[in-house]
């Protein structure tokens, strides 16, 4: 895969609507617009942010953001089965 994509994150965006999350910049838009407002501000939330926008500009890796925002999203209860 590319510098910026991953390997797809299954994710609720809304009552029965799945999303597949495969890009830093999908997860970056999702993170900081359409995130369940009850998990926004937890460390894991800041945390995925954080590492997808440091992976956007080059400055991690695109699979270190997967990994945080698999966690934040856990965390948040949109996972869909792993």
């Amino acid at each position: 895969m590319t510098k910026n994509y991953f390997e797809p994150v299954f994710v609720w965006v809304g009552p029965g609507t799945r999303q597949g999350i495969s890009d830093v910049a999908r997860a970056s838009e999702l993170l900081m617009t359409n995130w369940p407002k009850d998990s926004m501000a937890t460390p894991a939330h800041i945390a995925a942010k954080t590492i997808c926008l440091a992976s956007w500009e080059e400055q991690s890796s695109a699979e270190g953001a997967r990994a945080a925002f698999l966690q934040a999203a856990r965390e948040a209860g949109i996972l869909t089965d792993e």
